[in-house]
């Protein structure tokens, strides 16, 4: 993914994929430092299906692989919050959500540490 458009592609495939019905904003935040990523709901201003995706300028410069990763990682987030109205940050719950939407339960952190090595 090189451009802003191809996030939203890459997103918007991924929503289908999980029958998730919200809408995400994509920001960048270079104020990010131990995370490449993030996703808070932001109802206040938009309404509960709406998400604000922070992602730092280091995310545009990884592997596309490791970027679907971390996509996949702050959507599972957002179904988390949205669906199953819990946020259980990285616990056994999140990574059981990952299994059940994605096939793995190994996306983990998604920490600058743990996704360059």
């Amino acid at each position: 993914m090189k451009t802003i458009d191809e996030v939203y592609s890459n997103i918007s495939e991924i929503l289908m994929d999980i029958e998730l019905d919200v809408i995400i904003d994509v920001q960048f935040n270079n104020r990010l430092k131990k995370v490449i990523a993030n996703i808070k709901q932001d109802e206040r201003m938009f309404g509960e299906d709406m998400f604000k995706l922070n992602v730092s300028s280091l995310f545009f410069s990884l592997d596309e692989k490791i970027q679907l990763k971390i996509l996949q990682h702050e959507i599972a987030h957002a179904y988390d919050i949205y669906k199953c109205n819990r946020n259980s940050k990285h616990d056994k719950t999140f990574k059981e959500l990952c299994e059940k939407l994605y096939g793995e339960n190994n996306i983990g952190n998604a920490t600058i540490k743990e996704w360059i090595k």
